[in-house]
Order: C-alpha cells, then structure tokens, then sequence
C-alpha cells in the first residue's frame, strides 16, 4: 500500500470497522482491521501506522495492559480507545494508562475526526523530529 497513510483497529467488534473506516477515509488514512492484539503486533511490525483504534474488549485485556503491549509495539503510534463506555472515569483511566484519546461506541463522526486529526498531526510533528 504505497503512499497510503494506515490506521489500525483493534478490536473483537466487526462493526467497529464500519463505524470507524469512513472518519479514518476523510482523515486519509486507510483502515486495517485486526481482531486480537496477537495480529495487530504483527501488522505493527510489517507496516507503519499513523494511529491506533484499541477497543477496550480487545483479548479480555485491561485498559492498561492492552497499552503497555501496543508501548512496547509501537511507542511512538498514538492509541485511541474505543470504548461502549460513555463515562468521563473510564476516560481518563485510558488516558492515565497512556492513550492518546477515548472515543465512546458509537462514535459522534465530527468528534472522532477531530481527535483522529489531532493524533495525525502529533504523529506527524515526532517523526519530523526525528528526522531532524
């Protein structure tokens, strides 16, 4: 996939894909789809991803285990949580474990692209950086 931008999404629920591949398309980024954190390490160590979507359901996992994985994967990818929870606890529990942002299931799409762009930019901003 030349000189596409990829996001990834991680999660047991089929339907977040739907929900979450148009935000990423306007974003311009192409959505890839992983179902346990087992493939989505390897698909992190294949391509490059400007963001990861982390559903809270992923392997039976923790919040906080499920960041600490996707860290040593890909510390420098941001991570957005997607949760069935709309609650401002289960928010900044994500964000004290290390996630870039939360987005509650369903998603409000001018939202999600907002914190998507957001992660985007910051992605792009630390390899520009890096490169320097």
């Amino acid at each position: 996939m030349l000189n596409r931008r990829l996001a990834l999404l991680i999660s047991p629920d089929t339907n977040h894909y739907g929900g979450l591949a148009p935000v990423a398309s306007r974003c311009g980024l192409h959505l890839i789809f992983s179902a346990t954190l087992r493939s989505a390490r390897a698909l992190l160590a294949q391509d490059r991803f400007s963001v990861i979507f982390c559903s809270d359901r992923t392997d039976g996992c923790t919040v906080p285990m499920l960041l600490r994985s996707l860290r040593g994967a890909a510390p420098d990818i941001p991570v957005i949580m997607v949760s069935r929870h709309a609650e401002w606890a289960a928010c900044l529990h994500a964000m004290r474990a290390g996630a870039f942002d939360y987005v509650a299931w369903p998603p409000d799409p001018a939202e999600t692209e907002r914190v998507v762009r957001l992660a985007v930019a910051l992605q792009d901003l630390q390899r520009l950086h890096s490169a320097a």
